[in-house]
């Protein structure tokens, strides 16, 4: 029941190698005409296939993936300023 703002494309390979966990993504090309209005709080990294790999959260700061504005104007100019990929620590022993 949500609405794709936009869609934006990784580079090959997607990211630096990890360190300690976290992965920084290379450059992430823009998407320049977004698809519809809103506010943009997740996202959703996919294949090229089209399967889903993982959620993140949205923000112009201290998320996962950072933008310049969360407001999303439909036909606007989208790009990314960081994204970064934290590893789930595993629990147990």
């Amino acid at each position: 029941g949500q609405t794709a703002l936009a869609e934006l494309a990784f580079g090959a390979p997607a990211f630096e190698p990890a360190v300690a966990g976290v992965a920084r993504a290379r450059a992430i090309r823009a998407d320049s005409s977004a698809r519809a209005t809103g506010t943009a709080t997740w996202f959703r990294a996919v294949t090229g296939k089209g399967a889903p790999v993982f959620d993140g959260s949205v923000g112009v700061a201290d998320a996962d993936l950072v933008i310049q504005a969360v407001a999303i104007q439909a036909g606007a100019e989208i790009s990314i300023r960081e994204m970064v990929y934290t590893a789930a620590k595993q629990q147990g022993g």
